[in-house]
């Protein structure tokens, strides 16, 4: 059965590594990178606002540790389920319809922690932020990736990440900010915030088009055409581009059910290795550190002012890695970066254990342990799945398989959140950040295994890697080997 694409009668022609040379950094393009990173930008400023709150609502509601886990882990667990109910609408109605939903998701979460009137409200209002939050992990990156110049696409990409971190870092500003004020409205200006910078978002997506990608997969040719135009900018040719692109759709197989998708062999193993680096990433427990940073730098022994205080350099720290990383994934094959960045997790894991062993008289390392693991991760670790999710599937598989990655990302997520606490109270701290060290250690291996470089490779190349290996072990470009 013919492509979309290639009904529309779009000219095929062999795709090429690389977009043609252009001036492409433009009024549109700027727009709809920093808008749809604001998405990235609300992620970062949820997970890094509770880190702090947690504080402020343990001693206003003398919550206990279960409950404490149960308010990070409520917003995870409806992420996950948000990241994967978005796939089937944003692959039938597009990318930017489903972003106006999740700034309002945003807000109207964000309103209800603001004006809750006891524990059970918060937990509402939290659970609210958690689907906007899982649906904009996925949106975000996917609709930066669909739009970007494949040249530019791993940076703008990753500079979503960054835009979590930056979030992150604001959230703990914020929560520094407000932490002489009663416990009655601390909390409540810190959670609620997140509901100016959603409408910002909402109201800039309505000078946004919509991804070119996605409507030449709905057989919209002159939509896209429009579309990429008024990405790519005026002074710029599009027309070539835009064949390259109908040509790796016109490639591709269409009109297939999860459990055709399965038995596809490409796709196959791209879902597999796709969901095991988001599942990997997050059982690094970097989301431990960023939801329970403030417990703990006051279970190294720092006092409550001052841990609230850390994890503004702590959340720093990462983004000092994510900068960087934007710098090496441009000059450095991708495998190699997201390598080295988490054999440096590895160490930092370690380093935080070995310091909580006799914190009393090691409390500087566990603050240097946990800046350096930090840090590595930003080098490559926290970008990678957004990365090689937006990356590896066919336009037909794309928006269900970024879904997959993601919520495995968040249930992994959930399960390091949810257990964080108890493990500590039950192994003790030291042990609990061995463990994680060890599971990155497995990570280590399977990645270095089976993820095959991507960089150099236009999206409707790249995932023909995953079709296989010859008997030299190396991954052959045949899409149809199964």
């Amino acid at each position: 059965m013919p492509s979309p694409a290639a009904s529309a009668g779009i000219a095929i022609t062999p795709a090429s590594n690389t977009t043609p040379q252009m001036n492409l950094w433009n009024g549109v393009l700027m727009r709809l990178v920093g808008f749809s990173c604001l998405g990235g930008f609300l992620f970062g400023y949820d997970t890094g606002v509770t880190s702090g709150c947690l504080v402020f609502l343990k001693d206003y509601y003398g919550l206990n540790y279960f409950e404490e886990e149960e308010i990070v882990s409520s917003t995870v667990l409806a992420a996950a389920v948000g990241c994967l109910l978005v796939g089937v609408p944003m692959s039938n109605y597009g990318r930017r319809p489903m972003l106006f939903v999740t700034t309002m998701l945003y807000t109207t979460g964000a309103l209800i922690v603001a004006a809750a009137t006891d524990f059970e409200m918060v937990v509402c209002g939290r659970v609210v932020l958690g689907f906007g939050v899982g649906m904009a992990s996925i949106l975000s990156p996917v609709y930066i990736a669909e739009a970007a110049p494949s040249s530019w696409r791993a940076g703008l990409v990753a500079l979503n990440t960054l835009m979590i971190v930056l979030g992150q870092v604001f959230s703990c500003l914020v929560n520094a900010a407000v932490d002489d004020m009663s416990y009655s409205y601390n909390w409540r200006i810190s959670m609620g915030f997140a509901g100016v910078p959603s409408m910002f978002m909402f109201f800039g997506l309505f000078s946004l088009p919509e991804s070119p990608r996605w409507l030449l997969s709905k057989g919209r040719e002159e939509d896209a055409r429009a579309s990429l135009a008024k990405i790519r900018g005026p002074e710029n040719d599009a027309t070539e581009e835009l064949k390259i692109m109908a040509a790796g759709i016109a490639a591709e197989q269409s009109d297939m059910s999860f459990i055709d998708m399965w038995k596809h062999k490409p796709i196959r193993n791209a879902f597999i290795v796709g969901c095991a680096l988001g599942l990997f990433q997050q059982l690094a427990a970097i989301n431990t550190l960023m939801y329970y940073g403030a417990v703990v730098m006051e279970m190294a022994g720092f006092p409550s002012s001052a841990s609230i205080e850390l994890t503004a350099v702590l959340a720093m720290s990462q983004g000092v890695g994510v900068c960087t990383s934007l710098y090496l994934y441009s000059i450095l094959p991708r495998r190699t970066v997201l390598l080295w960045s988490i054999s440096g997790v590895i160490i930092g894991l370690v380093l935080i254990g070995v310091a909580f062993e006799n914190i009393d008289e090691m409390q500087g390392l566990a603050v240097f342990a946990v800046m350096f693991y930090l840090v590595c991760f930003g080098l490559g670790y926290a970008a990678a799945p957004t990365i090689v999710a937006s990356e590896i599937y066919p336009t037909h598989a794309r928006s269900f398989g970024v879904s997959q990655v993601v919520f495995f990302m968040w249930m992994g997520n959930f399960l390091v959140s949810a257990t964080f606490l108890t493990e500590t109270n039950n192994f003790g701290i030291s042990n609990t950040f061995y463990i994680y060290a060890g599971v990155t250690v497995l990570a280590w291996f399977y990645i270095y295994m089976e993820l095959p470089e991507t960089s150099g490779k236009s999206m409707e190349e790249i995932w023909t890697c995953f079709c296989g290996k010859n008997e030299s072990g190396k991954y052959v470009g045949d899409r149809y080997v199964e």
